[in-house]
């Protein structure tokens, strides 16, 4: 193996590394990307929950004030937690979103370092061979010449 090649492989190692370590990263952020994107839907389901309660209980009879007071009241602050819920999503997918493109760079980087490396090993062996072709050209020079 020579200098470049022992240079390349280990350059490979390193993105190698860099690529597994950035893989986990994703799937952290994957992950709490999923757990808000599962509490949004857990308070939206639980506002159109209430929502059709409410709804239900305006239709059958006539609701007092104070309690359509406290629908309206849960109803705000509902909207106001699926609002900042919302806003924390969007931000896990941007994390996520950066961590994707972070990753598939490294990805990226690995395969042009492959390639590379195979290169460099296909011209150190064609080099062999043009080596070993010369070697035996001279042998058969010289054993010709002698005849």
């Amino acid at each position: 193996m020579t200098r470049k090649q022992k240079t390349v492989t280990k350059v490979l190692e390193l993105k190698g590394y860099t690529q597994e370590q950035l893989k986990l990263e994703v799937k952290k952020a994957r992950d709490a990307y999923h757990h808000e994107k599962d509490k949004l839907d857990s308070l939206e389901e639980e506002l159109k929950v209430h929502h059709d309660e409410f709804i239900l209980k305006r239709s059958r009879s006539s609701i007092g004030i104070r309690d359509m007071d406290l629908f309206y009241l849960y109803f705000e602050h509902l909207d106001k937690l699926v609002e900042q819920q919302k806003k924390c999503v969007l931000v896990r997918q941007l994390e996520l979103d950066e961590k994707m493109k972070a990753m598939h760079e490294a990805y990226k980087e690995h395969r042009l370092m492959e390639i590379l490396h195979g290169r460099i090993a296909h011209e150190e062996l064609r080099a062999a061979i043009q080596g070993a072709q010369k070697e035996m050209d001279y042998q058969f020079l010289s054993r010709r010449a002698r005849r």
